[in-house]
């Protein structure tokens, strides 16, 4: 409450030229992409959330990411600091991979599909119009 106070006493709120000029911006608005409907031009220029995620799905999210990464440190430094028969061998262990090949791929198909969706996301392409998929 004290707060909102200290805002509204602000010379930036109290001045008339924001206002001033969020009037034409929203005029110019409704004149190019809304017919003249200022009100429908208002409610698109209003701040809106970015992301409709719930907080439990960037929980999930976080968390097997973190595991992922996790493990593949672990890994990575099995391998670094495992001693087999004292020797290190790139090639034993590029040897395995055959083996996870059945886990990896789809792992890594979802890794970049999930990439692709935010670039898709920032630049604003209509990715769901363009593949055909159900919106709802």
């Amino acid at each position: 409450d004290e707060h909102l106070k200290t805002i509204h006493s602000q010379p930036f709120l109290t001045h008339t030229e924001w206002k001033d000029m969020m009037a034409s911006v929203e005029k110019v608005y409704a004149d190019v992409f809304q017919k003249d409907k200022t009100s429908k031009a208002r409610r698109e220029l209003l701040p809106s959330r970015l992301s409709d995620t719930s907080g439990s799905n960037m929980f999930k999210l976080g968390a097997s990411s973190g595991v992922s990464i996790c493990l593949f440190l672990i890994t990575v430094l099995m391998f670094v600091h495992g001693r087999v028969d004292d020797t290190y061998a790139w090639s034993r262990f590029i040897s395995v991979i055959p083996v996870f090949r059945f886990v990896l791929i789809p792992v890594i198909a979802v890794w970049f599909w999930g990439v692709n969706v935010y670039i898709w996301t920032m630049k604003r392409v209509n990715y769901v119009f363009i593949f055909g998929l159900d919106p709802r």
